[in-house]
């Protein structure tokens, strides 16, 4: 390969990344929204008061801390500590995240197989702790390995080796989705069984978590067997914007969740007309 051949694709790669980067923050910012969306949704319906909406109200705060993190990662990074103390919680909010997403997949399987959805919850505090304190744990890990680091001339703080990548980002990905698929495996025959079950809403998210996971798994993995760390802008799109995308997907569910909410209580406030005519013609 000639020198100029080697500098076009050093100039085309270097714009894939640029595009990329970009992708990436577009989700971000989505993702922010819908989680500012997602919270005032879960207060303005008093959905938090439930066990189910105390889970996502607590999941909305994670993506937050990881989206917002993000975006300032995105920007000049004046010296090293800085760019590892935003390392630091921006780890700390995706791993937490991901990992109290399982909790809402445990949920729906202990539900199913021994029936402990109720207004108490007795598990809700442990999957906090659990959550928070994986999540710090590895976060300093990252740190430890130095997972991020800032590129010149632009002083970005970013992840620039493949492997580095994979292990802070995908293992702990692959692990979530192992975890999730089985717990759905685990409790699929009790659930067509049932005609209904309490909370089914927390499936969604589980379900989101997979998908958002999925691209970063199979280019990790790919990564690992050919040791081939270029990626098509395509492909790197792809799996930025679903891995940084996860909780604008997870908006969709509160649309669904508000909808099911107004349908509901027009058909209280129904039931509670009808009621009230029929005592009034009886009077």
């Amino acid at each position: 390969m000639s020198n100029l051949d080697v500098l076009q694709s050093a100039v085309q790669s270097t714009e894939i990344d640029d595009r990329i980067l970009t992708t990436t923050l577009i989700a971000n910012i989505l993702s922010i929204v819908s989680g500012i969306f997602s919270l005032v949704v879960t207060v303005y319906t008093e959905n938090y008061k439930k066990p189910h909406g105390r889970m996502v109200l607590d999941l909305s705060i994670l993506n937050l801390i990881y989206n917002t993190l993000n975006i300032l990662l995105f920007m000049e990074i004046a010296t090293e500590p800085i760019c590892q103390i935003l390392s630091f919680f921006s780890l700390l909010g995706y791993y937490s995240s991901i990992f109290y997403t399982c909790c809402f997949a445990d949920t729906y399987y202990r539900n199913i197989k021994v029936s402990l959805f109720d207004n108490t919850n007795r598990y809700l505090r442990r999957y906090i702790i659990a959550s928070t304190m994986l999540g710090i744990a590895l976060a300093a890990v990252g740190i430890l390995m130095k997972v991020n680091d800032i590129e010149e001339p632009e002083r970005l703080c970013r992840c620039s080796e493949a492997d580095l990548n994979f292990t802070n980002y995908g293992i702990p990905a692959l692990l979530s989705v192992v975890f999730c698929a089985v717990c759905f495996i685990s409790s699929f025959s009790e659930a067509l069984e049932r005609k209904s079950v309490p909370g089914m809403e927390l499936l969604f998210y589980p379900i989101i978590l997979i998908i958002a996971c999925l691209p970063i798994i199979v280019v990790g993995l790919y990564y690992g067997l050919t040791k081939v760390s270029y990626v098509s802008f395509n492909v790197g799109s792809l799996e930025m914007l679903l891995l940084n995308g996860q909780a604008f997907l997870n908006g969709f569910v509160q649309i669904y969740h508000l909808v099911s909410w107004r349908a509901e209580k027009r058909l209280i406030s129904g039931d509670s007309f009808v009621k009230s005519s029929l005592l009034s013609a009886q009077l």
